[in-house]
C-alpha cells in the first residue's frame, strides 16, 4: 500500500466536503480536477522526479 499524500488527503477532503453539501462551486471543480486519473499520475510522476532530484543533490554533496 502507498502512503497517502497531501495531494490524496485534499482529494478526499474536498470529497467530504461535496458529500455533505458544504462544498463551493470551486471547490467541486477542485475535486474534479484532482479526480481525474491523468491529473492524478501527472502529481505521482512530478513527485518521483522531486524525490530523485534531491537523492542525487545529497550524493553530490556527500562526496564533494
Amino acid at each position: 500500500m502507498e502512503p497517502i499524500t497531501s495531494f490524496e488527503r485534499d482529494r478526499r477532503v474536498l470529497a467530504r466536503m461535496i458529500d455533505a453539501g458544504e462544498a463551493n462551486e470551486t471547490e467541486v471543480e477542485a475535486y474534479e480536477m484532482v479526480s481525474d486519473p491523468a491529473v492524478r499520475d501527472l502529481n505521482r510522476q512530478q513527485r518521483s522526479r522531486a524525490g530523485q532530484y534531491l537523492r542525487r543533490l545529497r550524493r553530490r554533496t556527500r562526496h564533494t
